[in-house]
């Protein structure tokens, strides 16, 4: 992917919402400016006006003028660059995305869980042993990330 990336000056994404959007990340780590749409996911792959420029999602005229300066400005277009390798070599390397997906994934499936026994209880839908099996998978999935200490306030 790298080789491709290398032959652009600029890496745009377009886009209405994305998880982490991995071409991002390899993007900046090969040093090109980025433009994006300010959605879930892309917002946190870059940081707005240092390694390149958030736009309005749908808005094409917002993408164009982006992209028209870095087109029109290389300076700008290589210390953007520059910003945002720096950034994925002190804050979002591999081993880092891995883990912040690992436990979003946990806490997703914790929410999950937790809705279910909240409609059940509701409902009065539940059995005193599907409480249990529930709580205790809530239990399973929660207690890796509690040993670590995510989210205590340190």
């Amino acid at each position: 992917m790298s080789e491709i990336l290398n032959q652009s000056t600029i890496i745009c994404l377009p886009s209405y919402r994305e998880g982490f959007p991995k071409v991002l990340l390899e993007a900046a780590s090969c040093g090109k400016p980025i433009v994006t749409t300010d959605v879930p996911g892309c917002r946190q792959a870059i940081q707005n006006n240092i390694s390149g420029f958030l736009v309005p999602p749908n808005n094409p005229k917002a993408l164009s003028r982006a992209l028209e300066k870095l087109i029109l400005d290389q300076s700008l277009c290589k210390k953007m660059g520059k910003e945002g390798l720096k950034r994925v070599r002190l804050e979002l390397s591999q081993e880092i995305i891995a883990k912040l997906e690992a436990d979003n994934s946990r806490l997703a499936k914790e929410k999950i869980l937790l809705k279910m026994l909240i409609k059940m209880r509701k409902q009065n839908t539940h059995t005193r042993q599907n409480m249990i099996d529930w709580t205790l998978s809530l239990i399973h999935i929660s207690e890796p990330t509690r040993r670590r200490g995510i989210g205590e306030d340190g």
